[in-house]
């Protein structure tokens, strides 16, 4: 498959396609993370046991996360660049590891 790929589509395309490809599924394993957390915390043994540390829900500090969320894909995008520019340096693969 890796041999039709290369004929038929340019190394730019193929490049940003496997890095959206694999941001992507990044973004899809935090969001099941996120829902199966959430639905973990709204069981009602949970509830309780929140409420006998004094916690709940609402106390999630919304900036936090949306941070959290920004350097995620900042810092994704950046190694992916990084990783790509020092891959596009070298001609074979067995001087990747020396780049």
């Amino acid at each position: 498959i890796m041999e039709i790929l290369i004929t038929s589509v340019s190394p730019l395309a193929q490049m940003f396609g496997k890095v959206i490809g694999i941001f992507l599924v990044g973004i899809v394993q935090i969001a099941v993370f996120g829902v199966v957390v959430g639905a973990n915390l709204m069981l009602p043994h949970n509830q309780d046991i929140l409420q006998g540390y004094s916690l709940s829900i609402s106390d999630i500090n919304l900036p936090v996360l949306f941070y959290g969320l920004l350097f995620y894909i900042l810092g994704y995008f950046l190694y992916a660049v990084l990783y790509a520019a020092i891959g596009s340096i070298v001609s074979r693969t067995e001087d990747l590891g020396q780049a």
